[in-house]
């Protein structure tokens, strides 16, 4: 079967690197903070206030209106309720999609029951929970499969310590690629996504990889997470990936 061409994931704070993504090209815009964690949220203010800037802007084109997730923010993994509300106030804002964190450190089981927690969520039920599996020491197997058995539409990988390499320097191609055709063999509908401080510099790795989505924030700012995203960044990107 032939894989669809990659989609670029741009991750904005506000309305003006929001406009930017778009056009620049990204297919998917996540709205969070990155000064507040790996998953930082935006207020639900905030959310609505980019999401009618990117109505707004794209009344007037041509190409199909873009998709927009939006994170829910950084949570232990025993905080369900707190989790649960989390994803029903950023749903509510009208988002395509709800991105939460499952992270495995220190505790996998937690962050097992918390998947199982969620599988009932009408978020879930309906296909809008994109989850964010935590993988900066592994890739935990028996975490993929329990999210892969959820009606969810893609899984991404990403890195909480964005100090510590990117994706690709803690897991290597092999591995990444192994992820990859697992969840495309159990869950072909599934997106399987890339993030992790991914750099410009990997983008002929990322594309033999061949991810359903690859995911930016540092790189489409000049590497500098916490700086503005480039018009420039987004477009090498954006290049870079359908080289």
């Amino acid at each position: 079967m032939t894989q669809p061409a990659t989609r670029l994931l741009v991750s904005v704070r506000d309305r003006a690197e929001a406009l930017i993504a778009l056009h620049g090209g990204a297919d998917f815009i996540d709205l969070k903070e990155p000064s507040r964690g790996a998953l930082g949220g935006l207020t639900t203010g905030d959310i609505r206030a980019v999401l009618a800037a990117l109505a707004a802007a794209q009344s007037t084109m041509t190409r199909p209106h873009i998709k927009v997730s939006a994170t829910i923010g950084d949570w232990v993994m025993s905080a369900h309720a707190e989790i649960t509300a989390a994803i029903a106030a950023v749903d509510a804002c009208g988002v395509d999609y709800v991105k939460f964190g499952v992270d495995p450190e220190p505790d996998p089981a937690a962050a097992l029951a918390l998947v199982h927690h969620l599988a009932g969520t009408p978020t879930c039920r309906a296909g809008r929970l994109v989850p964010v599996l935590i993988a900066d020491r592994t890739i935990s197997a028996e975490l993929v499969d329990a999210l892969l058995a959820l009606p969810i539409p893609a899984l991404l990988l990403d890195t909480a310590d964005k100090r510590g390499g990117s994706l690709l320097d803690r897991h290597g191609p092999a591995a990444l690629a192994a992820h990859l055709a697992h969840v495309h063999t159990r869950r072909p509908d599934c997106l399987a996504g890339l993030a992790g401080s991914l750099r410009l510099n990997e983008l002929g790795q990322i594309r033999e990889l061949a991810p359903g989505i690859a995911g930016f924030r540092g790189a489409a700012c000049g590497g500098v997470r916490e700086g503005a995203i480039d018009a420039s960044c987004v477009a090498m990107l954006r290049n870079g990936l359908h080289h």
